[in-house]
């Protein structure tokens, strides 16, 4: 379900470019960080889009090696394939439409 989340309430805003195959490059990659119960995670989301991910510093530490840029664009090769195939069953739900007003100007077909 798409998440969306004010980023002027984030510190350590910034930006950084991507290229990843069957993405319309560079993708630029908003983020900002925020302390929740004491952890801290990464908000990050495709720059032009409302939805916003999050992963706590814990998790990419330890899924990605503290390499937060290669965890989002594998995640993002991986939310392509589900992408399309919410498209080809046909957009079902309110929420895979949500998430293809957002993205279908940057993924590849």
């Amino acid at each position: 379900m798409p998440f969306h989340k004010d980023f002027s309430t984030l510190t350590g805003v910034g930006t950084f470019e991507l290229d990843i195959p069957k993405w319309t490059s560079p993708v630029v990659i908003e983020y900002g960080y925020e302390y929740i119960h004491r952890v801290l995670y990464l908000f990050w989301r495709v720059k032009g889009t409302r939805h916003t991910f999050k992963i706590s510093m814990i998790d990419v530490l330890h899924l990605a090696g503290n390499d937060y840029e290669g965890h989002i664009k594998t995640f993002l090769q991986d939310f392509r394939n589900e992408y399309i195939g919410w498209v080809h069953q046909g957009l079902t739900e309110p929420w895979m439409q949500e998430y293809h007003e957002e993205y279908k100007h940057f993924v590849e077909f």
